[in-house]
């Protein structure tokens, strides 16, 4: 029987997560761990207010934990790139040493499609074996590859605890109000830059949740892409979202950008974040599908359809 800590359970994802895993015969126990009180009610659920900067490995060993999963990480940007390198690579070196410390047998992390970097000479779609890329300037994808590089050290100095990392596109769904991704779907005017149209990937929530439940189950090594079949054109997104398109010069955006964020009038992205407008990263899924007895039941458009459908 599994018993499994969520570290950062109460948010978009950990919350889906939690809910999906108390409903499975072979989990046991959950373990949800967050600076914030959980939504959700489940009877094999126990939760702790902590923080992953916390000593963890005392509650690990109380709860006999078998697989941890690492969902904490500082999602929006931030101009405090100290601090959030604390919590995104700090943190991580605290959870992976609470594991080794408990006897924990499977870590499973939550990376993202951001640690390939926004780059036009990136190959489409990108495999496993591609290297990472990240965007020094565009903090979320610069920690996930810092976090990643722990990861894979720690694989190789712990040979008997299962690694597991995950490299996830933009997470998409019902429950998705307050994820990233729903960013882009608040103002009635999309922003594009003026000669790019490219393809956007997305995941629906209750395929990925059930994506992690099976590596959980088999525990397999390795990095692995997870994305739905399909990209959709970022201005049939717009369409599809009813939003009207507007295009602009990349040296404009750049500029407005730049001075918005410098002086704090827009707190969704510095101007490095443009490049994912202009090259987000195109993930291949072949390795994610081949290894699991898994299918994804929605494609790129049916899960962003699945999140617009409950704004109307």
């Amino acid at each position: 029987m599994q018993h499994i800590a969520i570290v950062g359970a109460s948010g978009y994802i950990g919350s889906r997560l939690a809910t999906y895993l108390g409903r499975l015969d072979d989990v046991e126990r959950i373990l949800g761990i967050d600076v914030r009180p959980t939504p959700v009610k489940c009877t094999k659920l126990r939760f702790e207010a902590r923080s992953v900067l916390d000593p963890l490995a005392q509650l690990f060993r109380e709860h006999r934990i078998t697989s941890a999963i690492n969902l904490a990480f500082v999602v929006h940007p931030s101009r405090n790139r100290e601090k959030t390198e604390e919590i995104d690579v700090g943190g991580n070196r605290r959870f992976l040493e609470a594991c080794r410390d408990s006897g924990v047998e499977h870590v499973l992390y939550l990376s993202s499609h951001s640690v390939y970097g926004a780059h036009p000479d990136n190959p489409v779609p990108l495999t496993e074996t591609c290297p990472p890329r990240p965007l020094y300037d565009f903090q979320y994808s610069w920690d996930k590859v810092q976090t990643e590089q722990l990861l894979h050290q720690f694989a190789g100095e712990n040979p008997a605890i299962t690694v597991t990392i995950l490299r996830v596109c933009p997470v998409i769904g019902p429950h998705a109000a307050d994820a990233i991704v729903a960013l882009m779907f608040k103002p009635k005017i999309m922003i594009g830059v003026a000669g790019y149209d490219p393809g956007l990937q997305f995941v629906h929530e209750d395929d990925l949740t059930s994506v992690i439940a099976e590596f959980l189950r088999l525990r397999l090594p390795g990095a692995y892409n997870v994305a739905a079949d399909g990209t959709i054109p970022y201005s049939q997104v717009a369409r599809i979202a009813k939003r009207r398109m507007l295009k602009l010069p990349n040296g404009l955006l750049r500029a407005v950008m730049g001075i918005s964020w410098s002086l704090h009038l827009q707190h969704d992205s510095p101007p490095s974040g443009l490049e994912f407008i202009k090259y987000p990263p195109v993930l291949d899924n072949r390795k994610v599908k081949k290894a699991l007895p898994f299918h994804f039941s929605y494609n790129s458009e049916a899960a962003l359809q699945s999140y617009l459908s409950q704004l109307h």
